[in-house]
């Protein structure tokens, strides 16, 4: 389970955070949202998590 987040702080400059654990929050503030990695897999590979996959 992996997904990266690319953002720009606040000197214009690129940052990339990666989350692996299924508890991890992503946050995305621009849209107020804020969503597990388990979510996000469980969404694309409807509830397969882990080695399932």
């Amino acid at each position: 389970m992996w997904a990266e987040r690319h953002s720009k702080n606040e000197q214009d400059r690129w940052e990339t955070r990666f989350f692996t654990e299924p508890d991890d929050r992503i946050e995305l503030e621009r849209f107020d949202l804020t969503i597990l990695l388990k979510d996000v897999y469980e969404r694309v590979y409807g509830g397969k998590l882990g080695s399932d996959i």
